[in-house]
């Protein structure tokens, strides 16, 4: 059975892994997308000023995470006002990969805001990760703004309206 909990920072290690995990794998296939060093608890928790971190499981066993902040002052400044959830991390294991646990991680996450006032899901990807951008879109994404950010990489803002 599909389930996805909060963590508290103290059980963060197992979604840090994941983290670290699908960078290695992103950097063997030459799609690079985090920097490793900064994949620790204290660096995550600093950046992204006291996010929510959940995981995804299914039958007890873990296939994913991502974390969640209320407020997002790096990509969507101008938005702090809004009720919204913003994803950040978004991450399903290497071996789960392609079995649907992140269109079922994004459906959870959209009912979870949808059931807590929020009006919007918000997030950022790469242009040049086209898979990425398929998956948004097909699931009601839709592209708000672009932006020259990543060494030189085109940034996408997307949101879902509630």
């Amino acid at each position: 059975m599909f389930d996805l909990k909060q963590i508290d920072y103290s059980k963060m290690d197992e979604y840090i892994d994941m983290l670290i995990d699908r960078c290695n794998w992103l950097k063997e296939h030459n799609i690079e997308m985090w920097k490793i060093e900064q994949l620790n608890k204290e660096s995550i928790i600093k950046k992204y000023e006291n996010p929510m971190c959940f995981l995804a499981y299914e039958d007890l066993v873990s296939v994913g995470g991502f974390l969640l902040l209320e407020n997002d002052n790096r990509y969507w400044p101008d938005k702090l006002e809004d009720k919204a959830y913003y994803i950040h991390k978004f991450v399903v294991k290497t071996e789960f990969s392609g079995k649907g646990y992140s269109i079922k991680m994004l459906n959870w996450i959209k009912e979870y805001g949808k059931q807590n006032g929020k009006r919007y899901i918000r997030l950022d990807y790469e242009t040049r990760r086209k898979y990425l951008r398929n998956m948004y879109i097909n699931i009601g994404f839709v592209d708000i703004e672009y932006m020259n950010q990543n060494k030189g990489f085109e940034i996408v803002k997307a949101e879902y309206k509630i």
